[in-house]
């Protein structure tokens, strides 16, 4: 994974989409929902809320996940 940019690991992990749920990351990664939310809550991974609902950016994910 070290000589993949973070966008295009981001396309490969979640294709199509700019913003995943929590909830798809962790299913995508085979890791718990309340993992992800810790990162958020630790600021490991930043958040928004679109339309009341908590979402990442896909790059985010893969940029975390190359640190």
């Amino acid at each position: 994974m070290d000589d993949t940019k973070p966008t295009k690991l981001a396309q490969e992990l979640f294709p199509g989409m700019e913003y995943v749920r929590p909830m798809t990351v962790a299913h995508t990664l085979d890791i718990s929902p309340s993992t992800v939310y810790r990162w958020i809550s630790r600021g490991l991974l930043r958040s928004v809320r679109i339309s009341g609902s908590v979402r990442v950016r896909a790059v985010d994910v893969a940029t975390m996940l190359r640190k």
